[in-house]
């Protein structure tokens, strides 16, 4: 889970009003019902085959792929704030380029689309989704 906790300590750091802890708005496991109402998540999920380097032979990984998450919600009936949190989310994340997260190396990190609705809850919070991929050096 460490490219979870890369993920949400960068995040914390972006100016967006995130902050983690029993009392934070960003979790890294997935929210629910008792969770914060106004509440981001990050949520890694299975990813692809390791980059391999060609040369005269096939050679060791270069780097692994892993894809993750990220579902934002706000209080009820707040369709444009949930919004805003995830595109700003996104802007930061996607197309990263190379970076040191919490003593890692990421080649890159590239949002799989851009953030879209899922629909509100049973609580009429409205949630976004947007999946990532991250190249993370082995």
């Amino acid at each position: 889970m460490a490219l979870v906790s890369d993920i949400t300590t960068y995040l914390v750091a972006q100016g967006l009003g995130l902050t983690v802890g029993s009392t934070g708005n960003l979790l890294n496991v997935p929210f629910s019902d008792v969770s914060p109402q106004a509440v981001a998540c990050v949520i890694q999920y299975g990813g692809l085959p390791a980059i391999r380097a060609f040369g005269a032979s096939i050679g060791s990984p270069v780097c692994e792929v892993h894809r993750f998450q990220v579902l934002v919600r706000d209080v009820a009936n707040n369709f444009a704030t949930a919004q805003t949190l995830a595109e700003d989310i996104h802007d930061k994340l996607d197309h990263l380029g190379e970076s040191t997260l919490s003593g890692t190396r990421y080649l890159n990190v590239v949002a799989l689309s851009p953030p879209f609705p899922i629909g509100q809850d049973a609580n009429d919070r409205y949630e976004f989704s947007c999946n990532y991929e991250a190249w993370k050096v082995r």
